[in-house]
């Protein structure tokens, strides 16, 4: 509940897809992180109401994502 507080959630070994499911989303359409492989990190940002997503990448090879929606 603090503003500006920052939460990175990430997937350290890949044992099939992790789905994150955003209480309070900035955008109800986009509330659902799916983490695909070890790496993937999903960077949000509490803004007093809601969670903004601020980063999706992979720490381990750089090049993918999770998706969201």
């Amino acid at each position: 509940t603090e503003l500006g507080q920052l939460k990175k959630i990430q997937m350290i070994v890949d044992g099939g897809n992790g789905t994150l499911t955003i209480t309070n989303p900035v955008s109800s359409s986009l509330d659902v992180i799916t983490l695909a492989d070890a790496g993937d990190f999903a960077l949000l940002m509490w803004v007093g109401t809601a969670w903004r997503v601020l980063e999706l990448g992979n720490d381990a090879d750089g090049a993918t994502a999770p998706g969201i929606a």
